[in-house]
């Protein structure tokens, strides 16, 4: 796959439905090299070959559609438009977006040999290693950017249904059963069991195929994917796993003015309007606290 169609990829998986509020489609992973290269074919300056390329391979509704997300969503936290804003994306957040469709589709009992073996735990690991290794976001504008385009992303939901009949049963991700295995229900005894689970908290939806390992491996990813979107992560201080803790690009990102302002802007998004995040940054003291009071 070349890379400009890799980027497609990761736009129509990933970056579009995070902000259009659309389902993530989840296939063979990308890999941490081909995730590489298409961030750094994107938002290099003047317009790449591959950026004309992706933008040819994705249709112009499609394109307008992301654009006006993108937008409303900016203009939650500080008041811009198109021409101030761009460019529209950086390589950043096409990076960060496949390696997070990696830590999903590391879960993903539908890929070809995802239960075989070490396999979920070497892409996890990999991927935990490949997210590790994206820097802090720059500048102020570069964190606006991921945390507008990723920042719905941890919350995005998995469902699994276990089917259950007299004769065997089945297990579904991310899709409906087929019908023929629902007919009859009570002739064959058929139950169903439905579990919705965050990306946050994915192991906890295969906790019959993990392990210790892999749930150390997913914190590990996880941690590091929020560590390289500041805003998110204070956004999400509040949550339970992995736990919050004060990262150099988050301190960096609110000793600016500016930064802090958006990070309470932010905060206020998000669940029970800050509450929680704010009562565990209130217990981190120090200058960060006071920024974000």
């Amino acid at each position: 796959m070349t890379t400009a169609a890799t980027t497609t990829e990761v736009f129509r998986r990933v970056l579009l439905p995070a902000i259009t509020g659309g389902e993530l489609v989840i296939e063979r992973p990308f890999g941490p090299k081909a995730a590489r290269a298409a961030g750094e074919a994107m938002g290099l300056g003047d317009r790449t070959a591959e950026e004309r390329e992706v933008d040819r391979m994705l249709s112009t509704t499609t394109l307008e559609r992301g654009d006006e997300a993108l937008l409303r969503r900016l203009r939650r936290l500080t008041a811009t438009d198109a021409v101030t804003i761009s460019p529209r994306i950086d390589g950043s957040v096409v990076w960060l977006g496949a390696l997070l469709h990696d830590v999903v589709a590391a879960f993903h009992p539908d890929l070809p040999g995802v239960f075989r073996r070490r396999a979920p735990h070497q892409l996890l690991e990999a991927t935990a290693v490949a997210l590790e290794e994206v820097p802090a976001p720059p500048t102020v504008r570069s964190a606006l950017l991921r945390h507008a385009w990723l920042g719905d992303l941890p919350r995005f939901s998995l469902l699994r249904t276990e089917l259950r009949w007299w004769v065997g049963g089945a297990s579904f991700v991310g899709k409906e059963p087929p019908r023929r295995l629902l007919a009859w229900p009570e002739v064959r005894r058929v139950r169903r069991d439905d579990r919705t689970v965050e990306i946050l908290r994915l192991p906890e939806l295969f906790a019959d195929n993990t392990t210790t390992a892999i749930g150390s491996l997913h914190a590990r990813a996880m941690a590091a994917f929020l560590a390289a979107t500041p805003l998110t992560d204070l956004m999400m201080a509040g949550r339970l796993s992995p736990p919050f803790q004060l990262t150099e690009a988050a301190a960096h990102l609110i000793a600016s003015p500016a930064g802090a302002r958006l990070a309470r802007r932010a905060i206020a998004l998000g669940e029970e309007g800050g509450k929680f995040a704010r009562e565990v940054l209130a217990s981190v003291g120090g200058a960060a606290a006071a920024a974000l009071a």
